[in-house]
């Protein structure tokens, strides 16, 4: 979820009843620190791009992380505030850990997911309800804020209204998310049934979001020949339009040794909907390329597609060369070869 819709959540968590002992300055800035606080790794970018890509909500976006953080951050936040310790540390401790759960649990329903039991497991674990950026988020938590403050201009408002509209607005937010649950379930039914005649087996139903809300779901469903086939479900209709198959490519030997090495194993991982965008024939040297994409990152709007993986192998069937690139879901056209060069990740 984005930076914005966080902030938005830890202003109206701060305003809840049960952090009412703490002054309404320190709340606000503990709330708004500790829902934003797990983008910390955002320093990955500073490492490399490729580090950022599939590291990227780990260690500070888990359980174990936001139990570390929480404590530090209140102590950091009593301090600040030349508060005593003692008589702040439990609203301020139970304000920090709540901010950051929930910028775990948002980011968790996005389709990015988190490695939420990070040090004990780095699966990355997720459940595609909302888009990662959503406004109709904004406006559920967005509107009561700007309400609120339009009304304190006009004169000041006892504390329990500006508490009592946090609770209204995150209660419609859990609404919405109980809605865009249901709405996925619905897309995922409706690909099922109307899956193309002579399409195989279905072995796999996915369903991702599109913006601005959960109406329209980018359907991908597997079959046993391990093809992946793209639609769109409205949930208004509940028809599906069907769009285009993709092989994985998994079965594929140059993809196998691709998926072998270790850039390939982790991006396999990493992937979702794993396919194979483009597998090039052998060159004199017994070399060859091949790009792997992930399409939960398609969608109606989007004619590119980001995060793909070209890779070049050699006839020693190591990497020679990879890097991460936005290409499209079918093959460019090809260009003029150029001679390869060894090296790492450009």
């Amino acid at each position: 979820m984005d930076n914005l819709a966080h902030t938005l959540f830890g202003v109206h968590l701060s305003r809840l009843p049960a952090f009412r002992p703490l002054p309404p300055r320190l709340a606000f800035w503990t709330g708004v620190v500790a829902s934003n606080l797990p983008d910390a790794d955002g320093v990955l970018r500073f490492v490399s791009r490729e580090t950022w890509i599939f590291e990227h909500r780990g260690i500070t976006h888990s359980i174990v992380g936001a139990l570390a953080m929480a404590p530090l951050l209140a102590w950091a936040a009593a301090a600040l505030a030349r508060r005593p310790l003692p008589q702040v540390i439990a609203p301020l401790l139970g304000l920090s850990l709540a901010g950051l759960a929930g910028h775990v649990l948002l980011d968790y329903l996005t389709a990015w997911g988190t490695m939420v039991l990070l040090p004990f497991s780095h699966d990355r674990l997720s459940l595609p309800w909302l888009f990662v950026i959503d406004p109709i988020v904004w406006l559920i938590l967005g509107l009561p804020l700007a309400r609120t403050a339009w009304r304190r201009h006009r004169g000041a408002l006892p504390d329990r209204i500006l508490r009592r509209s946090s609770v209204v607005a995150l209660t419609a937010f859990s609404v919405y998310v109980a809605a865009s649950g249901a709405a996925r379930e619905r897309a995922r039914g409706a690909a099922l049934a109307q899956l193309p005649d002579g399409a195989g087996r279905p072995v796999e139903v996915l369903a991702y979001p599109s913006p601005p809300g959960p109406l329209l779901w980018t359907t991908l469903v597997r079959t046993e020949d391990q093809v992946w086939h793209r639609g769109f479900a409205s949930v208004i209709t509940g028809g599906v339009t069907w769009v285009g198959a993709m092989p994985t490519g998994v079965e594929d030997p140059r993809v196998q040794v691709a998926l072998e090495t270790e850039v390939g194993a982790t991006y396999r991982w990493f992937a979702d909907a794993l396919y194979r965008v483009e597998a090039s024939p052998l060159r004199a040297d017994g070399s060859y390329e091949v790009v792997l994409g992930d399409l939960r990152f398609t969608g109606p709007f989007r004619e590119e597609v980001p995060f793909q993986l070209h890779l070049e192998i050699g006839p020693d069937f190591r990497v020679r060369r990879w890097s991460f690139r936005t290409g499209h879901l079918s093959p460019d056209p090809p260009e003029e070869e150029t001679p390869a060069t060894a090296g790492g990740p450009t």
